[in-house]
């Protein structure tokens, strides 16, 4: 017989569970642990756990490529922020229609509720994608030129090759070059 836990899963299932949610903690894969998490039925999730590896998954990723991070979660937010849009848009059609005068329509009048909840919540949301994408692109900008800053950098800090054949004539330009300092001077 196999044992359950309160939420009716077997403890070797809890368990294999925690311990693939904890090898994606390690790895810092924040994304997969919260789809993994949040495909779980609700009554299965201790919350206090999932949290706890979720903040400490973002710990894990924030350690890796900085640039991969902000990505990553700008990313993330904009998708969120996106679905939720598009379900309130889904609703304000649907009002729409229910009130729209060239249909059957009852009354033609669009109902409080769509003008003092729902149509305001969409042009916040509306405005906060755009900040979002606004922020993503202007912070990714700045990567990019952090990065060329940081190559161009590291290729005056390499020695330059010389072939061993123009070492000769380098060593005299550089003799003639002192001497004519010299009686420049």
């Amino acid at each position: 017989m196999i044992a359950k836990t309160m939420n009716g899963k077997s403890k070797d299932c809890d368990q294999m569970d925690h311990e693939q949610r904890e090898l994606l903690v390690q790895a810092g894969d924040v994304q997969e642990l919260f789809e993994m998490i949040s495909s779980e039925s609700p009554s299965f999730v201790d919350l206090r756990t999932a949290f706890g590896q979720i903040r400490r998954a973002l710990e894990q990723a924030s350690r890796g490529n900085p640039c991969t991070f902000t990505n990553d979660s700008f990313r993330s937010m904009t998708t969120f922020v996106r679905f939720v849009l598009l379900r309130l848009e889904l609703l304000c059609r649907r009002e729409l229609q229910i009130n729209d005068p060239t249909g059957s329509n009852q009354n033609g009048r669009i109902s409080e509720e769509f003008q003092t909840n729902l149509l305001p919540l969409v042009e916040r949301m509306q405005s906060h994608l755009a900040t979002l994408l606004q922020l993503w692109a202007s912070t990714t900008k700045l990567w990019q030129m952090a990065a060329r800053c940081k190559s161009k950098a590291s290729a005056k800090a390499k020695p330059e090759y010389i072939h061993p054949g123009d070492t000769l004539a380098r060593q005299a330009a550089a003799r003639r070059e002192s001497m004519s300092m010299d009686f420049d001077s």
